[in-house]
């Protein structure tokens, strides 16, 4: 029985000295909540509405366990064979940060944006090309 209790102390000495703990060179790791590898879908939305005062927009977001969105969306005007791909998470603020991106995978905008308890998305959009910012309002629509 010595013998056995032994053995345990050791390994569990071996496994502790194994496990890292924070400091200060960690510590802004230790605080970032983890990345999941198999993300599960929490919630799916489709919003209609504009960018600017006059561009209607339809944006499908799809939202993760591991705190991401990724969706599309499409301008009205071009038609919905036209979808710009669209990736973010939640800002440590609150916001909602989305990036779009072209057919070749290119950073064309960023979003930040929040959500309202009518389900209304808000905020504004960043164009690189163009080097403007647009005001965005959409609204959440049954599909």
């Amino acid at each position: 029985m010595k013998r056995f209790f032994a053995s345990f102390i050791a390994v569990f000495a071996l496994f502790m000295l194994g496990t890292t703990q924070p400091t200060m060179a960690n510590d802004e790791l230790a605080t970032k909540p983890a990345k999941t590898e198999n993300p599960r879908l929490v919630e799916c939305s489709y919003y209609t509405g504009t960018i600017g005062s006059n561009m209607k927009i339809t944006m499908y977001l799809e939202y993760y366990t591991n705190g991401d969105y990724r969706g599309w969306y499409y301008y009205h005007s071009q038609g919905s064979n036209n979808k710009l791909i669209i990736r973010g998470y939640n800002d440590l603020d609150g916001a909602v940060r989305l990036s779009e991106y072209n057919k070749d995978n290119v950073l064309t905008a960023d979003f930040k944006g929040s959500f309202k308890m009518n389900g209304e998305f808000a905020g504004k959009m960043y164009v690189y090309h163009s080097n403007k910012t647009y005001t965005f309002r959409l609204y959440p629509v049954k599909y």
